[in-house]
């Protein structure tokens, strides 16, 4: 059978990359060799960032036959865990966080309610006083004119 090269190009969110590749790997007499592609836009090599799995089916006159080459990486199981340790560790972190954030805006919330609150008592307090004020003179002078 010739050769045949392929190129995949995946599309989307990252994803887990496996690390300790093989170069080389054949199933049901069919020999894959994988090399680095200077068309891949990340670090993926023929070492990491292979995928873990390929299908294939191989077909001949006679007979179908249906074939898959799974590359297992003990490693990228292992990274897997470990990444999802650190995202459960990541989010419990965001919602502590979340919380705490919770907790000070309704801090700061009731601190804004409370200079508002002196503020209009300060207002009050001065409108009173100007109130106050033109009263007092007003009587000095009803005073002066009785003194008169």
């Amino acid at each position: 059978m010739p050769a045949t090269n392929i190129w995949i190009d995946f599309s989307g969110d990252n994803s887990y990359r496996g690390r300790c590749g093989k170069s080389r790997v054949e199933a049901d007499g069919v020999v894959f060799d994988f090399r680095h592609s200077i068309r891949a836009p990340t670090s993926t090599t023929v070492h990491s960032g292979q995928f873990p799995e390929l299908y294939f089916e191989l077909v001949d006159e006679n007979s179908i036959k249906k074939s898959k080459l799974r590359i297992e990486y003990k490693e990228q199981v292992k990274d897997m865990k470990d990444w999802n340790k650190k995202v459960a560790g990541h989010q419990a972190t965001i919602t502590e966080q979340a919380e705490r954030i919770t907790e000070l805006q309704s801090g700061i919330d009731k601190v804004c309610n409370a200079l508002t609150e002196c503020a209009e008592r300060a207002t009050n307090s001065e409108l009173k006083n100007r109130e106050l004020t033109k009263e007092n003179e007003r009587m000095k002078t009803e005073l002066q004119d009785y003194r008169r």
